[in-house]
């Protein structure tokens, strides 16, 4: 966490992506996709002071406000998360509950399904794909993943923001990218294990 001292006053701020609530993430997809990068930097810094501190904000130097901004190091980075942060959406007053458990939950289909649509998204920003690739990950309660699902589903997901529905495709992103890097890991020291025990290194 980031502490932000003005004379007698403290503030505790994220520090890192991961340490966004999922309204900060949301808006901060929002502003890193209407701005460039050091205003879009300096609005989502602003949306989490509390009222008191936007004023002292809207007081500050420019010299003053390049340094603020210098602390938030992590909003000038790839995003990382080794979470979910949108562990379930209430659409159409019932819940839908995503995979807030590191994919565990996910069976091989809805992951592969889930990277298909989402990049195909990418690659055209197709709005259907992006609410197809919601409906591969996020079930109700107890429910069950297969295509009348899907295609009878998925058009739920275009009431949700679409700030929001982007920021959950970063989310994903970013928790495939450091599973993968974990995997990678533990394959490059059991490969150096194997090796050292070959050759009897213990």
């Amino acid at each position: 966490m980031i502490t932000l001292s003005h004379g007698k006053k403290k503030l505790i701020l994220p520090s890192s992506w991961e340490e966004l609530s999922a309204r900060q993430l949301t808006y901060a997809v929002k502003c890193l996709s209407l701005y460039p990068i050091i205003p879009a930097q300096l609005r989502i810094i602003y949306a989490m002071l509390p009222f008191g501190w936007k004023r002292i904000f809207k007081s500050l130097t420019d010299v003053e406000l390049n340094a603020l901004r210098l602390e938030f190091e992590f909003l000038q980075s790839t995003p990382e998360f080794s979470s979910w942060a949108f562990p379930r959406l209430l659409i159409c007053f019932k819940f839908f509950h995503g995979p807030e458990d590191l994919f565990a939950k996910l069976n091989v289909r809805q992951f592969a399904r889930a990277n298909f649509y989402l990049n195909k998204y990418s690659q055209n920003e197709d709005e259907i794909a992006l609410n197809k690739f919601l409906a591969c990950i996020y079930l109700p309660k107890n429910g069950k993943f297969n295509d009348e699902y899907l295609q009878t589903t998925f058009n739920k997901f275009a009431r949700l923001n679409k700030n929001t529905k982007k920021a959950i495709a970063l989310n994903f992103t970013a928790v495939r990218s450091f599973l993968l890097g974990q995997a990678k890991q533990a394959f490059e020291n059991n490969g150096a294990k194997s090796k050292a025990d070959k050759y009897g290194w213990d």
